[in-house]
């Protein structure tokens, strides 16, 4: 199969505030939901396009919902919807997810009575400051640990024991440029997060952002609507994003010229 047509089958149709309202209903009524993103950056670092069987692919199916961040990926979808001559080609609603994520834990929190955080992630420092933050606006964390071992369970239930009738939120950021981390440790323990009750958001560097506490802020508004995210952070840390670009380029140049040749 085309890989971008096993994309969009995995991808998500839904607006941010539809895909919200879908998380948590599916919570009712399934226990336990997850959702993850794709953009441009982990597509190509992560090999998606040329690699079917890995697992970061098998991790990725078994998400709830995958939703689409970032003008990258679409820009993909595009251009092998114009070298396929697809009449129609889907479009995706961008769900970033710095911005919709406190939006779902603001909607959570309306819902639910009783709901609690569990933050799993980043250093413990950053961990800490995040798990701060969010007290600091009335959240409730009830559990944190820094993403460099695997999630300690029982550490976890010990916390969680007095808190059974909550409704628990795992937010997990850590991933690194090649490898995806937290699909794969979700994906691992995917039947002990569903025994937990856990509404699972795989958010990579969200810790890092002032969303969570933070000192990577969001680009200016024109910024984003001129779609030019990417460029910004390429000149802010040069260091830290030319790597993420060129690889990004030599990988879509050399999926974009296999696809013209096919």
């Amino acid at each position: 199969m085309n890989p971008c047509d096993r994309l969009r089958g995995l991808l998500s149709p839904l607006t941010p505030e539809d895909l919200i309202a879908n998380i948590l209903t599916k919570r009712d009524t399934h226990w336990s939901v997850s959702v993850g993103y794709l953009y441009g950056a982990n597509i190509s670092s992560r090999h998606l396009l040329t690699h079917p069987q890995s697992l970061y692919w098998t991790a990725l199916e078994s998400l709830d919902y995958v939703a689409v961040d970032g003008i990258g990926l679409q820009t993909i979808l595009w251009l092998d919807s114009v070298i396929t001559k697809k009449s129609q080609p889907q479009r995706y609603p961008n769900c970033n997810g710095t911005d919709l994520l406190p939006r779902l834990l603001n909607q959570a929190t309306k819902k639910y009575q009783t709901c609690s955080l569990v933050l799993y992630g980043s250093t413990l420092e950053q961990i800490k400051r995040t798990q701060d933050f969010l007290e600091k606006q009335g959240y409730h964390v009830i559990y944190v640990q820094d993403g460099y071992r695997p999630f300690d369970r029982d550490a976890y239930d010990h916390a969680a024991h007095a808190y059974t009738q909550h409704k628990k939120i795992l937010i997990v950021g850590r991933s690194t440029i090649s490898r995806p981390i937290q699909e794969e440790r979700r994906y691992t323990e995917r039947q002990k997060c569903h025994e937990r009750g856990f509404c699972v958001c795989l958010q990579g560097g969200i810790f890092d952002h002032s969303s969570m506490g933070g000192k990577e802020k969001r680009a200016p508004l024109i910024i984003q609507r001129l779609k030019a995210e990417r460029i910004r952070r390429l000149v802010i840390n040069p260091h830290k994003n030319a790597k993420k670009v060129r690889y990004a380029v030599k990988v879509f140049g050399d999926w974009f010229l296999a696809r013209l040749k096919n």
